[in-house]
């Protein structure tokens, strides 16, 4: 009927999965017929134990009817005959095992081993049999608090060692080993010209050169004749033996030239007050000869001392000043690197001329550059200004200080603070109409106001102002 047309299906679908067949409603174990002898039933294999745990025991088989077993046998001939009397198998008795805790670990597919090795029999033999679990691992042992009467110790850490701070280069103070044309280290003067001006001008040799044991090579001189007032600065070259030599002599012989020529003469303004170009052009001519005679005096002496002119390399700013009316004539000529400006009382500040360098930016020409005579005309400035209050020439260890020169030059005048630069005492430093002018002692204190500290700078400086004197 269809009641065992469905039985028979469900077993034929189990025996084709190899799974065990469940009780059926089929005839009681009394109804059933004594089977014949026959022999025992080849053992089936166990599967293998489950990831999790072990695997639980087949559900036991129920009695099967023999004629449904050959009815199957005979639809599935390619598979195992089932016995109707064989028994149900008695599922192994697992050991009482302690649960572990379960440690997840990421599988990793092992390698494979070939067959029949050596290395795959003791991988064999080290697996479990099916239905076994594999004895746990031994607990790690705990860690021990602190305070069970072990000390804990920390981990010891290499020593560091600690560098000493480097210090700082001292600036050492040599004497010169040549004695020979020697000059004083600092030099300063004051004098007041007239009861409307005020001259101040002092030198200080650089640290470079008392690092070294060398001479100051800057010089400077001024005088007046009638109503004009000379300034003239020389800085003689680091390279040259005798530079300091040159630089002397191109101020005194400037200076002495300029009093020849200018003694007895003082230009006149037109009815509008205003000079005439004709005038300028003879001022012109006498600041070119008195650059020219500074030339011919080192020539001059090289020539006694039987040495190159150019061991006598120096630069030359000249200065010159008269009144003119209501207003201040002031001529300049510069050779080589310096400064020479004008501060007014308005608070503006103008420049008397450009460094001058040669081909490269570190070259500086001298008086002593070949054919330099033939530049000494486009050279000369004039300026014609009211109200000028101090007038300024210095060297280009005063002059780099404050550059650019045509931006920074104003705070040498009235800088207050000025910026980059500190007195010995690591304190701020105030321009010189601050600090110097009106002091009891303003020879001193121009020298001390030299002596500041700036970085990079370490030249002799020399610096000479005129100024109006204090009512």
């Amino acid at each position: 009927d269809d009641d065992a047309r469905l039985l028979w299906k469900k077993i034929f679908k189990d025996c084709v999965q190899g799974r065990p067949v469940a009780p059926t409603h089929g005839p009681s174990d009394a109804e059933r017929p004594s089977p014949p002898p026959a022999l025992a039933p080849p053992r089936r294999a166990e599967p293998p134990l489950a990831p999790n745990g072990p695997a639980k025991p087949p559900a036991a088989a129920g009695p099967v009817p023999a004629d449904a077993a050959a009815d199957a046998a005979a639809k599935c001939p390619g598979d195992r005959p089932v016995e109707d009397a064989a028994e149900p198998e008695t599922p192994r008795t697992v050991p009482n095992v302690q649960p572990t805790v379960a440690v997840q670990h990421t599988p990793q597919a092992a390698p494979k081993t070939p067959a029949g090795t050596a290395l795959a029999k003791a991988e064999t033999a080290a697996q479990p049999a099916a239905g076994e679990v594999a004895p746990p691992e031994p607990p790690a042992a705990p860690e021990k608090p602190p305070g069970t009467g072990e000390v804990a110790v920390a981990p010891q850490q290499p020593p560091q060692v600690v560098e000493p701070p480097k210090k700082k280069p001292e600036w050492k103070v040599l004497e010169p080993e040549d004695r020979t044309d020697p000059v004083r280290h600092e030099v300063c003067d004051l004098v007041e010209r007239n009861d409307q001006w005020t001259i101040l001008a002092a030198s200080v040799r650089g640290k470079l050169h008392a690092h070294k044991g060398l001479w100051r090579d800057d010089a400077y001189a001024f005088g007046w004749v009638d109503d004009w007032t000379i300034i003239v600065v020389s800085d003689g070259a680091g390279s040259a033996k005798l530079s300091r030599i040159g630089a002397r002599i191109a101020c005194h012989e400037s200076l002495e030239e300029l009093k020849q020529l200018l003694a007895g003469w003082k230009p006149s303004p037109d009815k509008d007050g205003q000079l005439n170009q004709s005038e300028l052009r003879r001022l012109r001519t006498f600041l070119v000869s008195a650059a020219a005679k500074a030339i011919t005096g080192m020539q001059r002496e090289a020539q006694s001392r039987n040495c190159p002119v150019k061991t006598m390399n120096a630069t030359l700013l000249l200065m010159v000043h008269v009144p003119v009316g209501q207003h201040d004539l002031v001529g300049a000529i510069q050779v080589g690197d310096g400064a020479v400006g004008i501060y007014c009382e308005d608070g503006s500040c103008t420049l008397m001329g450009i460094a001058d360098h040669g081909e490269y930016s570190s070259e500086t020409r001298f008086l002593t550059t070949p054919n330099i005579e033939r530049e000494f005309e486009q050279r000369v400035l004039f300026s014609i200004k009211r109200g000028v209050r101090c007038l300024a020439a210095m060297c280009d260890g005063v002059s780099d200080d404050f550059f650019p020169e045509d931006k920074r030059l104003v705070e040498l005048f009235v800088g207050d603070p000025i910026a980059g630069v500190q007195g010995k005492d690591g304190g701020p430093v105030r321009g010189v109409l601050h600090e110097v002018v009106r002091e009891p002692r303003e020879g001193q204190a121009l020298l001390d106001w030299l002596g500041y500290e700036r970085r990079a700078s370490s030249d002799d400086r020399t610096l000479v102002l005129m100024y109006r004197s204090p009512r």
